[in-house]
């Protein structure tokens, strides 16, 4: 994908096609978190439908059309603010796909 302006995201298609869930059940962001328990919901205890929607994924789905969520943005958890697919630029630290 071409990024033809530094204010445009990356867009992830895990957020907005992919419903992924651990062995345990519990849900992930996307592939590439199998190791990340986020967003800390269970199949057990959400029904599918109401995990897509609930607030927190929509949030997710927000930050990676324009940064702007402050929650996914603050939270140490998720992945998807740090992940190279998200990001604009390069990333520095210790970041890798799980």
């Amino acid at each position: 994908m071409t990024v033809t302006s530094p204010r445009l995201a990356w867009r992830c298609a895990w957020l907005w096609s992919v419903l992924t869930v651990a062995w345990n059940l519990d849900y992930r962001s996307c592939t590439n978190a199998w190791s990340v328990p986020w967003p800390r919901f269970n199949l057990r205890s959400l029904p599918p439908d109401e995990y897509w929607n609930d607030t927190i994924m929509q949030e997710a789905r927000g930050f990676n059309i324009d940064k702007r969520s402050k929650v996914i943005a603050d939270d140490p958890g998720c992945r998807c603010n740090r992940c190279h697919e998200m990001m604009v630029i390069p990333l520095k630290g210790d970041y890798t796909c799980d």
